[in-house]
Protein backbone atom coordinates (compact mmCIF):
# COMPACT_ATOMS: atom_id res chain seq x y z
CA UNK A 1 0.00 0.00 0.00
CA UNK A 2 2.10 2.54 -1.02
CA UNK A 3 0.36 5.78 0.17
CA UNK A 4 0.92 4.77 3.62
CA UNK A 5 4.18 2.48 3.33
CA UNK A 6 6.16 5.54 5.08
CA UNK A 7 3.66 5.70 8.13
CA UNK A 8 4.47 4.17 11.59
CA UNK A 9 1.57 1.77 11.59
CA UNK A 10 1.68 1.61 15.52
CA UNK A 11 0.23 5.12 15.14
CA UNK A 12 -2.34 3.71 12.99
CA UNK A 13 -3.05 0.97 15.07
CA UNK A 14 -3.44 3.38 17.90
CA UNK A 15 -5.67 5.85 16.45
CA UNK A 16 -7.71 3.62 14.54
CA UNK A 17 -8.61 1.51 17.63
CA UNK A 18 -9.37 4.62 19.26
CA UNK A 19 -12.06 5.15 16.72
CA UNK A 20 -13.41 1.81 16.94
CA UNK A 21 -13.36 0.97 21.23
CA UNK A 22 -15.00 4.55 21.73
CA UNK A 23 -17.98 4.56 20.00
CA UNK A 24 -18.09 0.67 20.91
CA UNK A 25 -18.17 1.35 24.58
CA UNK A 26 -20.51 3.96 24.47
CA UNK A 27 -22.87 1.93 22.60
CA UNK A 28 -22.15 -1.29 25.18
CA UNK A 29 -23.05 1.26 28.02
CA UNK A 30 -26.11 2.32 26.68
CA UNK A 31 -27.96 -0.49 25.72
CA UNK A 32 -26.80 -2.19 29.29
CA UNK A 33 -28.22 0.73 30.88
CA UNK A 34 -31.64 0.24 28.45
CA UNK A 35 -31.70 -3.46 29.31
CA UNK A 36 -31.58 -2.44 33.39
CA UNK A 37 -34.45 0.25 32.97
CA UNK A 38 -36.01 -2.53 31.36
CA UNK A 39 -35.63 -5.20 33.51
CA UNK A 40 -36.57 -2.78 36.55
CA UNK A 41 -40.09 -1.09 35.04
CA UNK A 42 -38.05 2.06 35.59
CA UNK A 43 -38.28 3.42 32.28
CA UNK A 44 -37.72 7.20 31.74
CA UNK A 45 -38.29 8.47 29.13
CA UNK A 46 -36.44 11.33 28.19
CA UNK A 47 -33.11 8.55 29.79
CA UNK A 48 -34.78 6.46 26.89
CA UNK A 49 -34.13 8.60 24.31
CA UNK A 50 -30.96 10.05 25.56
CA UNK A 51 -29.20 6.76 25.41
CA UNK A 52 -30.79 6.14 22.06
CA UNK A 53 -29.51 9.13 20.37
CA UNK A 54 -25.90 7.93 21.80
CA UNK A 55 -25.93 4.77 20.15
CA UNK A 56 -26.83 6.25 16.76
CA UNK A 57 -24.38 9.08 16.90
CA UNK A 58 -21.97 6.45 17.76
CA UNK A 59 -22.85 4.36 15.01
CA UNK A 60 -22.55 6.87 13.10
CA UNK A 61 -18.73 7.84 14.27
CA UNK A 62 -18.12 3.56 13.60
CA UNK A 63 -19.31 4.29 10.11
CA UNK A 64 -17.12 6.97 9.48
CA UNK A 65 -14.19 5.28 10.60
CA UNK A 66 -14.72 2.69 8.48
CA UNK A 67 -15.53 4.49 5.63
CA UNK A 68 -12.43 6.74 5.88
CA UNK A 69 -10.62 3.63 6.28
CA UNK A 70 -12.01 1.45 3.36
CA UNK A 71 -12.15 4.40 1.09
CA UNK A 72 -8.12 5.11 1.46
CA UNK A 73 -7.59 1.05 1.07
CA UNK A 74 -9.31 1.45 -2.27
CA UNK A 75 -7.52 4.33 -2.98
CA UNK A 76 -4.06 2.51 -2.54
CA UNK A 77 -5.28 -0.35 -4.58
CA UNK A 78 -6.48 1.26 -7.22
CA UNK A 79 -10.00 0.68 -6.82
CA UNK A 80 -11.54 4.01 -6.17
CA UNK A 81 -13.21 4.48 -9.26
CA UNK A 82 -15.55 7.48 -9.96
CA UNK A 83 -18.81 7.92 -11.33
CA UNK A 84 -19.23 11.56 -13.36
CA UNK A 85 -22.28 12.70 -14.00
CA UNK A 86 -22.85 16.18 -15.18
CA UNK A 87 -23.52 18.84 -12.67
CA UNK A 88 -24.61 22.52 -12.57
CA UNK A 89 -21.93 23.53 -9.58
CA UNK A 90 -23.33 26.46 -7.60
CA UNK A 91 -26.50 24.13 -7.32
CA UNK A 92 -24.51 21.44 -6.30
CA UNK A 93 -22.86 23.79 -3.41
CA UNK A 94 -26.15 25.57 -2.61
CA UNK A 95 -27.80 22.34 -1.56
CA UNK A 96 -24.81 20.70 -0.27
CA UNK A 97 -23.84 23.64 1.90
CA UNK A 98 -27.75 24.08 2.93
CA UNK A 99 -27.46 20.69 4.25
CA UNK A 100 -24.23 20.80 5.97
CA UNK A 101 -25.01 24.43 7.67
CA UNK A 102 -28.33 22.33 9.46
CA UNK A 103 -25.83 19.62 10.84
CA UNK A 104 -25.38 19.74 14.73
CA UNK A 105 -21.41 20.76 14.06
CA UNK A 106 -18.66 20.77 16.68
CA UNK A 107 -18.91 24.56 18.61
CA UNK A 108 -22.22 25.33 16.39
CA UNK A 109 -20.10 26.71 13.84
CA UNK A 110 -22.54 28.44 11.00
CA UNK A 111 -21.24 27.63 7.32
CA UNK A 112 -22.22 30.54 4.80
CA UNK A 113 -21.91 30.03 0.88
CA UNK A 114 -21.26 33.36 -1.11
CA UNK A 115 -22.17 33.02 -4.95
CA UNK A 116 -22.54 36.26 -7.44
CA UNK A 117 -24.87 34.36 -10.02
CA UNK A 118 -22.06 32.49 -11.26
CA UNK A 119 -22.66 29.72 -13.84
CA UNK A 120 -20.75 26.37 -14.40
CA UNK A 121 -21.39 22.81 -15.05
CA UNK A 122 -18.98 20.45 -15.17
CA UNK A 123 -18.77 16.11 -14.90
CA UNK A 124 -17.69 15.00 -11.76
CA UNK A 125 -18.54 12.32 -9.22
CA UNK A 126 -21.06 13.71 -6.92
CA UNK A 127 -20.33 11.64 -3.76
CA UNK A 128 -17.00 11.69 -3.85
CA UNK A 129 -16.79 15.76 -4.30
CA UNK A 130 -19.14 15.62 -1.71
CA UNK A 131 -16.94 13.40 0.81
CA UNK A 132 -14.16 15.74 0.07
CA UNK A 133 -16.18 19.04 0.74
CA UNK A 134 -17.71 17.78 3.68
CA UNK A 135 -14.05 16.58 5.38
CA UNK A 136 -12.95 20.16 4.96
CA UNK A 137 -15.44 21.64 6.32
CA UNK A 138 -15.55 19.20 9.36
CA UNK A 139 -12.11 19.82 10.26
CA UNK A 140 -12.86 23.83 9.62
CA UNK A 141 -15.80 23.29 12.27
CA UNK A 142 -13.41 21.48 14.74
CA UNK A 143 -10.83 24.19 14.91
CA UNK A 144 -13.01 26.78 14.68
CA UNK A 145 -13.99 28.20 18.20
CA UNK A 146 -17.38 29.37 19.12
CA UNK A 147 -18.70 32.72 17.72
CA UNK A 148 -16.85 32.43 14.48
CA UNK A 149 -18.18 31.06 11.03
CA UNK A 150 -17.04 29.50 8.20
CA UNK A 151 -16.89 30.68 4.31
CA UNK A 152 -17.71 28.76 1.09
CA UNK A 153 -16.39 30.57 -2.25
CA UNK A 154 -16.91 29.48 -5.70
CA UNK A 155 -14.80 30.93 -8.69
CA UNK A 156 -14.71 30.32 -12.48
CA UNK A 157 -12.03 31.18 -14.57
CA UNK A 158 -12.72 31.40 -18.62
CA UNK A 159 -9.09 31.46 -19.63
CA UNK A 160 -7.71 28.52 -18.12
CA UNK A 161 -11.24 26.75 -17.93
CA UNK A 162 -11.51 25.68 -14.39
CA UNK A 163 -13.20 26.91 -11.43
CA UNK A 164 -12.15 26.94 -7.90
CA UNK A 165 -14.20 26.20 -4.54
CA UNK A 166 -12.20 28.27 -1.45
CA UNK A 167 -13.32 26.87 2.18
CA UNK A 168 -11.85 29.47 4.62
CA UNK A 169 -12.80 29.44 8.64
CA UNK A 170 -11.23 32.10 11.37
CA UNK A 171 -9.97 29.57 13.84
CA UNK A 172 -6.99 28.26 15.42
CA UNK A 173 -5.04 27.84 12.10
CA UNK A 174 -1.54 26.06 11.62
CA UNK A 175 1.96 26.71 11.96
CA UNK A 176 4.02 25.80 8.64
CA UNK A 177 5.06 22.37 9.79
CA UNK A 178 1.71 21.17 10.68
CA UNK A 179 0.43 22.60 7.44
CA UNK A 180 2.63 20.99 5.16
CA UNK A 181 1.81 17.18 6.60
CA UNK A 182 -1.97 18.36 7.02
CA UNK A 183 -2.77 16.14 3.92
CA UNK A 184 -0.67 13.01 4.84
CA UNK A 185 -2.59 9.97 6.14
CA UNK A 186 -2.88 9.21 9.45
CA UNK A 187 -1.61 12.73 10.12
CA UNK A 188 -3.74 14.60 12.90
CA UNK A 189 -1.64 17.15 14.94
CA UNK A 190 -3.64 18.96 17.83
CA UNK A 191 -7.08 17.94 17.30
CA UNK A 192 -9.62 20.63 17.92
CA UNK A 193 -9.49 23.71 19.70
CA UNK A 194 -9.53 20.66 23.08
CA UNK A 195 -6.41 19.38 21.27
CA UNK A 196 -7.67 16.18 21.94
CA UNK A 197 -8.35 13.10 19.45
CA UNK A 198 -10.87 12.79 17.34
CA UNK A 199 -10.29 11.75 13.98
CA UNK A 200 -8.22 8.73 12.12
CA UNK A 201 -6.26 11.70 10.14
CA UNK A 202 -7.62 10.66 6.85
CA UNK A 203 -9.88 13.27 5.37
CA UNK A 204 -7.62 15.79 4.39
CA UNK A 205 -5.74 13.21 3.11
CA UNK A 206 -9.30 11.33 1.23
CA UNK A 207 -10.31 15.10 -0.01
CA UNK A 208 -6.44 15.12 -1.86
CA UNK A 209 -6.86 12.30 -3.46
CA UNK A 210 -10.52 12.64 -4.91
CA UNK A 211 -9.58 15.80 -6.44
CA UNK A 212 -6.32 14.68 -7.78
CA UNK A 213 -8.41 11.85 -9.49
CA UNK A 214 -10.78 14.46 -10.98
CA UNK A 215 -7.35 16.15 -12.24
CA UNK A 216 -7.29 18.90 -10.31
CA UNK A 217 -5.48 20.58 -6.91
CA UNK A 218 -6.07 20.95 -3.58
CA UNK A 219 -4.16 24.11 -1.74
CA UNK A 220 -3.97 24.40 1.86
CA UNK A 221 -2.68 28.18 3.21
CA UNK A 222 -3.00 28.58 7.26
CA UNK A 223 -1.66 30.92 9.85
CA UNK A 224 -1.63 30.15 13.42
CA UNK A 225 -4.42 32.19 15.46
CA UNK A 226 -5.52 33.50 12.21
CA UNK A 227 -7.74 30.70 10.68
CA UNK A 228 -7.71 28.53 7.14
CA UNK A 229 -8.29 28.52 3.61
CA UNK A 230 -8.54 25.37 1.26
CA UNK A 231 -8.56 25.82 -2.26
CA UNK A 232 -10.07 23.42 -4.25
CA UNK A 233 -9.54 23.95 -7.62
CA UNK A 234 -11.31 21.37 -10.19
CA UNK A 235 -11.41 21.58 -14.75
CA UNK A 236 -14.77 22.32 -16.21
CA UNK A 237 -14.87 19.12 -18.09
CA UNK A 238 -18.24 19.21 -20.19
CA UNK A 239 -19.55 15.76 -21.97
CA UNK A 240 -22.79 16.90 -22.47
CA UNK A 241 -25.12 20.10 -22.87
CA UNK A 242 -25.90 22.17 -19.73
CA UNK A 243 -29.39 21.39 -20.81
CA UNK A 244 -29.61 18.19 -19.67
CA UNK A 245 -28.62 19.29 -15.82
CA UNK A 246 -32.16 19.41 -14.23
CA UNK A 247 -32.01 21.58 -10.93
CA UNK A 248 -33.34 18.79 -8.52
CA UNK A 249 -33.27 18.84 -4.81
CA UNK A 250 -30.64 17.37 -2.71
CA UNK A 251 -30.08 13.86 -3.32
CA UNK A 252 -31.34 11.29 -1.49
CA UNK A 253 -27.69 9.81 -0.38
CA UNK A 254 -27.51 13.32 0.61
CA UNK A 255 -30.28 13.96 2.97
CA UNK A 256 -30.42 10.53 4.60
CA UNK A 257 -29.75 10.17 8.44
CA UNK A 258 -26.48 7.72 7.00
CA UNK A 259 -25.78 9.66 4.16
CA UNK A 260 -21.91 10.66 3.26
CA UNK A 261 -22.79 14.21 4.88
CA UNK A 262 -24.54 12.78 8.00
CA UNK A 263 -21.15 10.42 8.73
CA UNK A 264 -18.59 12.54 8.59
CA UNK A 265 -20.10 15.07 11.20
CA UNK A 266 -20.65 11.99 13.33
CA UNK A 267 -17.78 13.58 15.77
CA UNK A 268 -18.01 14.56 19.45
CA UNK A 269 -16.37 17.33 21.62
CA UNK A 270 -14.62 15.23 24.37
Amino acid sequence: MGIIENVDMRNIIQTFSFQLRSPISRISNAAESIENNINGKNINSKNFKAKITSIDDSCRQLLRSVSNFVDITKYSLGLFELELSLVSVPQFLHNLIKECAIQPNANNIPIKFHNKNTICYTNFDEKKITLAIVNIIVNSCMYTKPGNHIDVYLKTNKETQNFTITIQDHGVGMDEKTCANATFPYFTGNSGVNNLPYTQGLGLTLSKYIVELHNGSLKITSQKDIGTTVEITLPINLSQSPSQVLHSPLPQYIKNKFSIVAIQFAFEVF
